[in-house]
């Protein structure tokens, strides 16, 4: 890929990856929302029934409760039908490009595949036909937003 098209490319991975972990953060934080609204409300006790009929009341934090109800994005996948273009580099020298596929055309088509997963240690992974051109990591759920500065 020539350094031009690879500069395109990799501006769309860096927005996929920052709409990744956005979608992320948006899950834990509407998770932990709903759970301070809990807490205020006073949702602290549960009644639990025994078999043989008993009844008692158990106090416990509502977030044991609703942990298992956390809602994740643990992954995301988007597959491109591309073509391979000759072209020139910035330096003038020959290069290849990929250029998205237009519908119907007869040119040999290659499948660009850009993936993501996990919810705790994003990764994201970049495949051509099948092939793994390019892995990286992408900032754990305790990294701070990029330019922020700071870690949370």
């Amino acid at each position: 890929m020539t350094s031009a098209g690879s500069a395109s490319l990799d501006s769309l991975l860096e927005v996929l990856d920052q709409a990744f972990l956005q979608a992320q953060r948006h899950c834990r934080e509407r998770h932990e929302a709903l759970l301070l609204a809990a807490l205020e409300r006073g949702d602290m006790q549960v009644r639990c029934v025994s078999p043989g009929g008993g009844e008692h009341v158990l106090s416990m934090p509502v977030w044991q409760l609703q942990a298992l109800r956390l809602p994740q994005v643990g992954g995301f996948s988007l597959a491109l039908e591309v073509q391979v273009e000759a072209c020139e580099t910035a330096g003038g020298d020959p290069g290849l490009a990929l250029v998205l596929a237009p519908r119907g055309g007869r040119a040999p088509r290659h499948v660009l595949k850009i993936e993501y997963t996990g919810s705790e240690s994003p990764r994201g992974a970049l495949w051509l036909d099948g092939v793994a051109l390019r892995d990286w990591a992408l900032p754990g759920r305790h990294a701070a937003p990029p330019g922020s500065g700071q870690a949370t």
